[in-house]
């Protein structure tokens, strides 16, 4: 839970600074989706689009763990996003009007030493939570 809290508070942080340096991501995040989400955020400094607002999950739940050398971690977290807007250069919202308030995720970690990478982030359940 709280390698999530970190992976949120550094993704809310970008994405209030417009998406500038999101390899920040790098801190928290590894593999595919820390490659998807950079590449995300430099639409967002293309665009000139800025975040309001910050991300909130409760909920979160042990799914399973594989212990070794490799540790992985898979938890279930309901995201609250309803506090969150997308705005471009002119302070208009980008947020589709019909976006879910929140979304339940089931969210992957990977060990790289001593912490907890978040390593996959996927909607599990279309229903919001």
């Amino acid at each position: 839970v709280e390698a999530y809290a970190r992976f949120t508070e550094v993704g809310d942080s970008i994405g209030h600074d417009g998406g500038l340096e999101a390899a920040r991501l790098a801190e928290v995040a590894t593999g595919p989706i820390l490659a998807s989400t950079v590449e995300g955020f430099s639409k967002w400094v293309e665009d000139g689009w800025t975040q309001v607002g910050d991300r909130t999950f409760h909920s979160a739940s042990l799914q399973q763990t594989t212990p070794g050398p490799s540790a992985a971690v898979v938890i279930y977290v309901c995201e609250d996003i309803s506090g969150v807007d997308v705005v471009d250069k002119s302070g208009r919202s980008v947020v589709s009007l019909d976006r879910a308030d929140s979304n339940y995720l089931l969210v992957g970690f990977d060990l790289a030493g001593a912490k907890l990478l978040v390593s996959s982030r996927d909607r599990w359940d279309e229903r919001a939570c």
